[in-house]
């Protein structure tokens, strides 16, 4: 490579010299797109350059650009080329006093950036000369300053090009020095795949301080001749309008952002009818099959409406900067878009293999690029083992560390820390980091990002992050497990009017897990309130989320979110205000805790949709508020103290601001008071011929259903009164237990009795359309749950038998779980008898992760009567609450019948 042509500089003052007219960059001002030829980016690049040159400059001074993606960014840095100098690249969004610390680090002292950054670290960095570009004093300067001058061979000696500061996943970053000579052999081994013209125009919207955007959005692009688009603004809306008008062929991302773009395409495709589903799923197949055999691409004719979306010019896409999801490749494959996944790391200038347009294979990052060779150490039975990069790309070490240098580069060739192996094909496949392998103290390796990418199905969690820890509950403090910091998705707990957030992703967890090799199943989480840190490329800091665990386990509240937003003031003065303090106050009262503004009501306070009731119930009674239903059921689907603050504001009129001392919420009233008529008619208490009939042939069926098949056995059936009031309470693992129960009363008693259910359980079943007659009392898991006890009150007090199941799910493993405060509350308030129940085996014929339910022999054990008074003998009630230590109670009771069984 010849002294000329090992140069930045001198390679772009070529293309500007071919190319002198054509569009450099294309971005936006004042709402109309305007652009910059070559001829002009290579003009003011001298300029700027002239005037480091007049002011003391050596050609080895380290100069730092701080910008966003915009075209004073190309100047910047071709001037510093030009001027014969390094540029440092430094993240926008990092702090004050990091930037600070980092150009300590590397003794720069002129800083390229904007007046809004220049105006907050000009008094800690007083030696430091900072050029704003967007200030009238630099608009001048760049005016005075010469044009073009020639270029001597001694301005361009310095070799050292770029100095860029590793992402920090695991540590501190490091100053990572790359040559023009790494940069440009790594630009001109992509140009030879043969996949980038003149033509083409990249849309630029990675920050540049990364190595992967700024050589493969920013270099490729410019010592190519052809267009760099920066985007008005970030939004999804914004970034695919400019696509579009722009006749964008080229979209660089990362992986995070395709799988936020997969999945917003793939639940609105969820949404659509079921054979509409199909048809499509089927589309996708057919265009999938088609393009593998003939390489048609049929798919951008029948998803066109997709393909609309990013403009009819966009040629193909590159995923790079992490590991991209072969589903999500897949997807946007059968879909009909070209989908290209590279690999590389910022210490290899970055990029190490591609696919390419003709030889791709999803779930591979391609085959090495030319002029690169890739090796695989330390290999394991499967063939995995580290990888291990040799080639001109490789960094020339890391800056002031010749220690971490000689522990990453031996004997030429560079050290990734990656896992992978070749294919028979010859493309290189990566299953993880040689860090992030967590092996367990039992010998086994697990990759988390497998790990994660299995629970990660469940619609209900937005992102997890897998780690190993001995810290957790009682039962599994000291014990090396699993565990996970959860982020859910919140929108989508609202679309599905789901409460009960930690219980729902408990379950949501547990019927992953069943899975699983039991060595690499989730045995406990937390839930975090904000994103997971990750780098700007969306790599996860697995460091900093193993702090946020920790902190979260130890009962840290940690959220960005501030205690004053959204036109809500907590201090000041009028009448917001007051009210604010009023219902802050009683929130704090009746949850016996401090309540703040910014407190999640589930993930901070810890309420269930029980809780949530209460809640509300005492807001109401409290502040006098008479609510309609569908202003409770508002109220109700509140997610933070923030959102039920804004929701009063609406009825600050209506408000009294003196809070009663009252205990919230008074359950007896409101299990005393008449049931609305549109709940009575949803009971029969006096069932007809028919209904009798029908409930007789319903129950004699299903007995000998589980007689034959089951060997069902019944004890404790003279425990059981003909006629109520009482309650019945079984162990709940199966959907077979209701039924099971019904078979094993005897006839009298089933005819009295009422059993109570999730509306979706019914809904799912031929139940649906018999719910009356059927004798069965609907609950829901939100607000309307107050109706279903209220309900099951109404049936108590009018002498009949209600069959609850106190844990309110199935379990998962078989084992009794803890019971809920609702049957507390029913045994306290209508001081009922309780009729324990343990139902034995039928978790094994069908627990909830098997579709079908298989042969087994089940038992159910009815236990002595229990009335009011026994229950609560003994009890010292604590902090909890008596409808807790009820449920405990009754609970225990169950665990007796199952030490018998």
């Amino acid at each position: 490579m010849s002294k000329v042509g090992s140069h930045l500089f001198k390679v772009f003052a070529g293309i500007s010299q071919t190319y002198p007219s054509k569009k450099a960059v294309i971005f936006s001002r004042n709402d109309t797109y305007e652009a910059l030829t070559y001829a002009q980016i290579f003009e003011q690049s001298v300029r700027l350059g002239n005037i480091f040159k007049n002011n003391d400059f050596n050609d080895d001074q380290r100069i730092t650009i701080i910008l966003e993606n915009q075209p004073e960014y190309i100047i910047s840095f071709f001037a510093v080329m030009y001027a014969g100098a390094t540029v440092v690249p430094i993240d926008i969004q990092f702090s004050s006093q990091l930037i600070k610390s980092l150009m300590l680090v590397i003794d720069s002292k002129i800083l390229i950036t904007t007046e809004r950054i220049g105006s907050k670290l000009r008094s800690i960095l007083p030696d430091v000369q900072i050029l704003m570009v967007d200030s009238q004093e630099f608009q001048e300067q760049m005016k005075q300053s010469s044009d073009i001058e020639d270029i001597h061979e001694e301005q361009l000696k310095n070799e050292l090009a770029v100095l860029f500061f590793t992402s920090g996943t695991t540590e501190l970053p490091k100053s990572v020095m790359l040559t023009h000579f790494n940069l440009l052999s790594n630009v001109r081994s992509i140009q030879g795949l043969n996949i980038v013209d003149k033509e083409d125009r990249f849309i630029s919207i990675l920050p540049l301080h990364h190595a992967y955007s700024f050589t493969v959005t920013f270099l490729l692009p410019l010592l190519s001749g052809a267009t760099i688009v920066y985007p008005p603004t970030l939004t999804s809306v914004g970034l695919l309008t400019c696509m579009k008008e722009t006749k964008t062929t080229v979209f660089v991302a990362v992986p995070q952002i395709f799988s936020l773009i997969y999945r917003s395409i793939h639940e609105k495709m969820k949404m659509m009818p079921f054979l509409k589903r199909g048809l499509i799923q089927s589309l996708e197949n057919t265009s999938f099959g088609i393009r593998q055999a003939t390489n048609i691409n049929i798919g951008k004719k029948v998803f066109q409406e997709i393909h609309k979306t990013f403009g009819e010019n966009l040629r193909f896409m590159i995923s790079g900067g992490a590991r991209l999801d072969p589903d999500i490749a897949l997807a946007f494959k059968k879909w009909g878009f070209t989908m290209l996944e590279g690999y590389g790391l910022t210490e290899t200038s970055p990029v190490v293999s591609f696919n390419t347009l003709k030889e791709s294979k999803i779930g591979s990052v391609g085959k090495p690029i030319s002029g690169v060779e890739i090796q695989i150490i330390d290999k394991d039975s499967k063939g995995v083992g580290e990888v291990i990069v040799r080639g001109p790309n490789v960094m020339a070490g890391y800056y002031n560390m010749k220690e971490k240098t000689a522990e990453v580069i031996r004997d030429g060739w560079f050290y990734t820390g990656d896992l992978g192996f070749f294919d028979k094909n010859g493309y290189l496949v990566l299953v993880g980091r040689k860090k992030e392998i967590i092996v367990l103290s039992s010998g086994k390796n697990i990759n988390p990002e497998e790990v994660e990418k299995f629970y990660s199905q469940s619609s209900f969690i937005k992102e997890i992050c897998v780690l190993s820890t001995k810290k957790g509950n009682s039962f599994l403090k000291g014990v090396e497990h699993l565990a996970a910091v959860i982020v859910i998705d919140d929108a989508y707990f609202q679309s599905e009017n789901v409460s009960n957030i930690r219980e729902k992703i408990k379950w949501e967890i547990d019927n992953f897990s069943i899975k699983l090799p039991t060595y690499k199943r989730i045995r406990g989480f937390v839930v975090a309130k904000d994103d997971l840190p990750r780098t700007r490329l969306g790599k996860l800091m697995r460091h900093k989320v193993e702090l946020l665990y920790d902190e979260l386990v130890g009962g840290e509240i940690l959220s960005k979110r501030n205690v004053v937003s959204n036109g809500l003031e907590v201090e000041g003065k009028g009448s917001d205000s007051e009210y604010t303090q009023v219902i802050l106050s009683f929130l704090s009262r009746a949850l016996n805790q401090e309540v703040k503004m910014q407190d999640h009501l589930e993930l901070d306070l810890e309420l269930d949709s029980l809780g949530k009731v209460e809640l509300l119930l005492g807001l109401q009674n409290s502040l006098n508020l008479d609510l309609t239903d569908e202003e409770a059921m508002d109220f109700f689907m509140s997610n933070t103290v923030e959102d039920i603050l804004r929701r009063l504001k609406e009825y600050i009129p209506r408000l009294s601001k003196h809070t009663r001392e009252e205990e919230m919420p008074l359950w007896d009233a409101i299990l005393k008071e008449p049931l609305p008529e549109y709940l009575v008619n949803k009971i029969i208490l006096s069932l007809g011929f028919f209904s009798v009939l029908f409930n007789v042939i319903w129950i004699l069926l299903f007995r000998v259903v589980f007689k034959v098949f089951f060997f069902l056995r019944v004890e404790g059936v003279k425990n059981l009164k003909i006629e109520g009031p009482y309650l019945i309470c079984p162990n709940h693992a199966s959907y077979l237990d209701a039924l099971l129960v019904l078979s094993a009363l005897p006839l009298r008693v089933a005819l009295n009795t009422y059993f109570v259910g999730y509306n979706q359980v019914f809904e799912r079943f031929f139940l649906k359309n018999l719910v009356k007659i059927a004798k069965l009392i609907p609950i829901e898991v939100n607000y309307n749950l107050v109706e279903a006890l209220k309900m099951c009150a109404y049936v108590i007090r009018s002498s009949k038998i209600v069959c609850y199941f106190p844990e309110g799910q199935r379990s998962v493993d078989g084992e009794i779980k803890d019971f809920k405060s609702g049957v507390g509350i029913l045994i306290k308030e209508v001081k009922t008898p309780v009729v324990p129940v343990y139902i034995k085996g039928s978790f094994y014929a069908w627990p909830r992760f098997r579709k079908f339910p298989r042969f087994a022999s089940i038992s159910v054990c009815f236990g002595k009567t229990l009335m009011y008074d026994d229950i609560i003998r003994g009890i010292s009630f604590n902090h909890e609450g008596e409808y807790k230590m009820i449920s405990k109670r009754l609970r225990d009771e169950v665990l007796k019948l199952q030490e018998k069984e």
